[in-house]
């Protein structure tokens, strides 16, 4: 076919136009799966806050209403062991039985040694407290072999908090813990989240494959088009052109490049080409008359030109016998 030739219009057409589309399409893939992973990244971040939020309001409730839990009806005084951090451990404990997340109350120096920091946990705890204005940190990170979402966002002490935590510094608590002589507003520990990331790694893969599926089908869409509309318009009326054109350099004027199907420039050159061919049909013909006309002119002269030669044959031959007659005539004149 046509198109299929390698030095063909159409295959360097479509080399350069896969260079480009190809060029093209990957940055759009790169770009794109980077938004797509930013993407999933704000939702885990948004969802994580809201997670964390919802619990640090579970424990504000909770201890703002320590008098309630510890005091009966009647006034009397008794320790359900319903503070914020049990409560917390209780709600962490249900979330990770009914769900893959994971939730933690951690602090340096933790009451509870199911709540110390991690490495993770401690350097944010580090980071809290060296800017206070610092309201989260989150990061992909590995845990068991496993991809997870790690969320952490600092607790910082409220006036419920003081009876337990609060001065004087040492003296024990309600719990039988020594107080830490905190004061309001003071950094008292941090809520810590692991939500797993293989749904959204399958997501980002599934995206991505269906990215790269539709670039690769935009991309055989493109060139395809490219190549059968450039084949259509530009290279057979082209080739239809250069036939005929080699017809005319046989002497066949009889081309007719009106009737090729052309858009455009294309069919602008057809025109041309049909203007030259008409004019050399006509120059042609001209040029026939004329040599016609010269032809007859010489054949003309040509006669003449036989006919003044028998007049000077004979001329000749009545000279020579002329000639003759005087020669014998003056013989005889003088014997």
């Amino acid at each position: 076919m046509f198109f299929l030739h390698r030095r063909s219009l159409v295959w360097r057409y479509l080399w350069i136009l896969s260079f480009l589309t190809v060029i093209i399409l990957t940055m759009n893939f790169f770009w794109s799966s980077a938004k797509l992973r930013s993407s999933e990244f704000s939702h885990l971040r948004n969802k994580a806050a809201t997670l964390t939020e919802q619990f640090a309001s579970m424990r504000s409730f909770i201890a703002e209403n320590q008098h309630t839990v510890n005091y009966d009806a009647a006034g009397n005084f008794e320790f359900k062991h319903l503070n914020p951090v049990a409560a917390g451990k209780g709600a962490c404990d249900l979330l990770a039985a009914r769900t893959p997340y994971l939730i933690k109350q951690t602090r340096l120096n933790a009451r509870n040694p199911e709540n110390l920091p991690d490495t993770f946990e401690r350097d944010a705890l580090s980071k809290f407290a060296e800017n206070p204005e610092l309201s989260e940190l989150y990061t992909e990170y590995r845990m068991n072999g496993k991809q997870v979402f790690r969320y952490i966002t600092p607790i910082y002490l409220e006036q419920a908090c003081l009876a337990c935590h609060g001065e004087p510094a040492g003296e024990q608590d309600v719990v039988g813990f020594p107080r830490e002589g905190l004061q309001v507003g003071q950094l008292a520990g941090a809520i810590s989240l692991q939500i797993p990331m293989g749904e959204t790694q399958v997501a980002l893969v599934n995206s991505r494959n269906g990215l790269l599926i539709f670039s690769l089908i935009l991309l055989a869409t493109i060139l395809l088009g490219s190549a059968v509309l450039t084949a259509r318009l530009v290279i057979r009326p082209l080739q239809e052109m250069a036939s005929m054109a080699q017809q005319v350099s046989k002497g066949d004027l009889n081309a007719k490049f009106g009737e090729i199907t052309a858009y455009g420039e294309v069919a602008a050159l057809a025109h041309e080409f049909s203007v030259m061919v008409n004019t050399l049909k006509d120059l042609y013909q001209n040029m026939e008359r004329k040599v016609k006309s010269r032809t007859r002119e010489m054949e003309v002269a040509n006669l003449r030109l036989q006919e003044g030669q028998k007049y000077l044959t004979q001329l000749n031959y009545k000279l020579s016998e002329n000639s003759r007659l005087k020669s014998e005539f003056m013989a005889y004149s003088h014997p």
